[in-house]
This record gives structure tokens, sequence and C-alpha cells, in this order.
């Protein structure tokens, strides 16, 4: 029973690695978002680095720019230009 248990949970953990949660999460929600839904900033800025990636993917989409500033409060990015020209906020 114990054997069984064990690789349930180590099935559970490499699922949960295999899926990327967090990246789901922030499309879900933006995604939701970009049809009248309330963005919840507070649950994106507690995500980790993994979610990163797909809130920088929603970031500068024409069809949704006005979620670009709540996105980039969840990330507590300044609107400051740093680096490369182009770059808008770090």
């Amino acid at each position: 029973m114990l054997g069984v248990s064990a690789a349930a949970a180590l099935a559970l953990v490499l699922a949960a690695d295999l899926l990327d949660p967090e990246p789901f999460v922030v499309r879900h929600d933006v995604g939701r978002a970009a049809v009248g839904a309330e963005l919840d900033v507070s649950y994106l800025s507690r995500l980790s680095d993994d979610a990163l990636p797909a809130i920088a993917g929603a970031l500068g989409d024409p069809a949704k720019g006005w979620l670009d500033q709540r996105l980039r409060t969840a990330v507590h990015c300044k609107p400051t230009r740093t680096g490369s020209p182009g770059s808008t906020w770090r």
C-alpha cells in the first residue's frame, strides 16, 4: 500500500510539472478579463516566476492594451525605460 501511495504522489508531482499550472492560471485569468471579468491582480502577484512568460506574453496585445497596466502591477513592473530601445518597463 505504501508503494502505491508513493507512486501516486510521484505521478501527481510529475503531472503538475508537465501541465505548468501557473501559466495556465495566467492565461485563464487574462482570458476571463478580456470578456469582462475582473482581473485578479492580487492572486497573479503571488504566483512564482513560472508565470512570468505567460504574463509577458499577454503584454503588448493591442486588443488587450487596457490589461497592460494591471498585469505590470501584478508583477511589480515600473513603467520606466531601461535596456534596449523599445523597452518600456522593467
